[in-house]
This record gives C-alpha cells, sequence and structure tokens, in this order.
C-alpha cells in the first residue's frame, strides 16, 4: 500500500460540478468544520450517500496535514487548504499543505494499539486510489478518489 508519487494532477475529465476550495486553520475546530463543509457540498452535489465514507477520508487527509506540517510551516506559507471536485463517477479530494515531507503508511504491525497511525490505511481502504503532488519548498497536496454513483 504505497502512495502514488505522481507530478501530474490526478485525471479528473469531464467535472460535473465547480470544484470547491476551503482553508483549514488548524484550530480547534477545523475537523469539524471541513467535516461540515464536506457534508454540504456533497449534499449540493446530491451525494448524501457517500458522506460518511468521504467525510472520514477528508477528516485523515486534513488531520494528517494539520499534526504533520502545519507545526512546521515556514512564516508567510499559505496554510492548509482542503478541495473537492465531482468527476463522473468519483469524488476526488485533495489536502494541500506548506510540507515537502511525503506521507508515511505505516507498517500495520507497527502500530497495532496504538491510538494514531492509521489514516492513510483507511483512506487506502475507501479510495479507489491515492497519492501525492509535490514534495518540493512550494508542500505537497495529498488527494484520494472516492467512488461517487448515483443514487440507486
Amino acid at each position: 500500500m504505497r502512495p502514488e508519487k505522481t507530478y501530474r494532477q490526478p485525471s479528473a475529465p469531464g467535472l460535473r460540478a465547480r470544484p470547491v476550495a476551503f482553508p483549514v486553520s488548524g484550530g480547534p475546530q477545523c475537523f469539524a468544520r471541513a467535516r461540515d463543509l464536506t457534508r454540504d457540498t456533497l449534499r449540493r452535489w446530491s451525494l448524501d450517500h457517500c458522506c460518511d465514507d468521504t467525510v472520514t477520508v477528508v477528516t485523515e487527509l486534513t488531520a494528517n496535514a494539520v499534526t504533520h506540517a502545519l507545526p512546521y510551516a515556514p512564516a508567510g506559507s499559505a496554510g492548509v487548504w482542503l478541495g473537492l471536485a465531482l468527476g463522473p463517477g468519483h469524488v476526488l479530494c485533495a489536502v494541500a499543505d506548506p510540507a515537502d515531507a511525503p506521507p508515511v503508511v505505516r507498517r500495520a504491525e507497527d502500530g497495532l494499539f496504538e491510538e494514531h497511525g492509521r489514516g492513510l490505511h483507511l483512506i487506502d481502504a475507501l479510495s479507489e486510489r491515492w497519492g501525492w503532488l509535490g514534495g518540493s519548498s512550494a508542500g505537497k497536496t495529498v488527494w484520494a478518489l472516492l467512488p461517487a454513483p448515483p443514487r440507486g
């Protein structure tokens, strides 16, 4: 379960709705706000039935960025941003942060009884695929593509 490192955007042909982006402050309510904004966006896109998995992925992506990138961000950096885009049959969740370090997937046996460290495993389980872009002094973006079938 290695992240796909790529230097191009994941393909998102035929967007079905205008993408949205939100700043993530890193304050005490930032995760609740990210979840609420994700739910509201999915409802506007008539994808209420996709909320649970998408909100879980967004929470894990933002938690990783706030925990592992934001504290080490250079002064004046752009901070953390959450983006959502709707394509045919999928939702793209992306979190940009100012750190250049790639996401690190812990081995299952390393954290079997740990309280933290399973976020990327959840992202891998819930998404069709995930990866990251960048890894330079300008930061990186970690993304996940989730299935978004029409309500059936």
